[in-house]
C-alpha cells in the first residue's frame, strides 16, 4: 500500500480530481458515481455502497486509508463513524499491549 493522497473532492463534478493511490484502479467503486459512497444518512444507499466493498479485491488498503486519513463515507465496506469505532479500538488495543 502506498501513502500517496487521492487527491481532492470536487463537489461541481462530484468526482476526485488529481492522483490516486495504485490500488484504486482495481476497486470495484472505480468509476463509480460517488453519491453512492457519500450518502451515509441513508440507509439503503450504505447498505449498497458496503455490497460493493464486500466484493472489491482491495477492500483492506481501502479501509486502511480511510482510517488513516480519516475520510467521511463509506470506504473499504465501513462508515465514517464504524471506522472511528475502529480506531478507538485499535488505541486502546496499543495501550493494552504495552
Amino acid at each position: 500500500m502506498t501513502d500517496e493522497p487521492i487527491a481532492n473532492w470536487s463537489n461541481e463534478d462530484n468526482v476526485y480530481i488529481g492522483a490516486h493511490p495504485y490500488w484504486y484502479r482495481y476497486a470495484i467503486c472505480f468509476g463509480l458515481s460517488g453519491d453512492l459512497f457519500f450518502e451515509e444518512g441513508i440507509r439503503r444507499l450504505v447498505i449498497e455502497a458496503k455490497s460493493y466493498c464486500n466484493r472489491c479485491p482491495v477492500r483492506v488498503d481501502c479501509l486502511e486509508h480511510a482510517i488513516k486519513n480519516e475520510e467521511v463515507g463509506v470506504w473499504g465496506g465501513t462508515t465514517t463513524t464504524e471506522r472511528r469505532r475502529e480506531l478507538r479500538r485499535r488505541i486502546r488495543s496499543r495501550g493494552a499491549s504495552q
